[in-house]
């Protein structure tokens, strides 16, 4: 069954930084700029989970799971489906 894709909307703060860029003398220089501001929020979430895991582990309220038994566990369910 195919997917059905919602149109995109801007949010305010895409829709400010655009305005702010429309001018620029490239084009795609907004969107550049958004991008990469997102990948950066985004990278600095990814590295608070990392040490929140970490520290988790190393206080031993939470244990390891190994991959091979995770990865079987996930085929299974696919598998079930």
């Amino acid at each position: 069954m195919a997917t059905r894709l919602r149109p995109l909307r801007m949010t305010k703060a895409t829709s400010r930084l655009a305005s702010r860029h429309q001018d620029s003398s490239k084009p795609e220089a907004w969107l550049d700029n958004y991008l990469s501001m997102s990948y950066a929020k985004w990278a600095a979430a990814w590295a608070a989970e990392l040490d929140r895991r970490v520290r988790e582990l190393d206080a031993g309220t939470v244990k390891a799971i190994p991959w091979e038994q995770v990865r079987s566990e996930t085929l299974e369910r696919l598998r079930s489906k």
